[in-house]
This record gives C-alpha cells, sequence and structure tokens, in this order.
C-alpha cells in the first residue's frame, strides 16, 4: 500500500473504534533521501510527522502521505492536515 494518511476512532472507555478512515489516501510509493545509502540501512525514514489536537469539539490531525502532487528534489512524501466532524 501507498503511504497514506488515516485515523481510527478512539473510545475512551474500550479504545479503538470501527474502520480505518483514509483521509488522504497514497498514489506511490515512498522514494525519499533516507531510502538509499548512505543514509540508511536499507529501512526509509518516515512517519515521524504527524500530530492531533481537539480544538471546539473537533480533532485537527496532520499526518505524512505521498499524494499525486509535484515531488520536490529529496522525496516525494507531503503533508495532508484533516478534522473530524
Amino acid at each position: 500500500m501507498d503511504p497514506s494518511g488515516g485515523y481510527i476512532n478512539f473510545n475512551g472507555a474500550k479504545g479503538p473504534a470501527g474502520a480505518v478512515h483514509i483521509a488522504a489516501a497514497g498514489t506511490a510509493p515512498l522514494d525519499d533521501f533516507s531510502c538509499y545509502p548512505p543514509y540508511t540501512n536499507g529501512q526509509c525514514r518516515y512517519g515521524d510527522y504527524s500530530m492531533a489536537q481537539a480544538y471546539n469539539g473537533r480533532i485537527y490531525m496532520a499526518a505524512e502521505y505521498v499524494g499525486s502532487g509535484p515531488r520536490g528534489t529529496l522525496s516525494n512524501w507531503g503533508t495532508r492536515l484533516y478534522w473530524t466532524r
């Protein structure tokens, strides 16, 4: 699966509940400078830029994903912002 941004609902008493919701579907495999020597030992560095914040009754989130937009010089991932209703 291509790197995507998603979330799952969480019940404070019971834990994760329901299906995974894909907020930003990936469109290609990760192609990042961290996937190639001398920057890695064969494992790409990915997924460490995400966040969630509660504000005014909503949960706002951000996550890395590989979208269809133009790629940068060193990588093809971007950041997607989304929220729950």
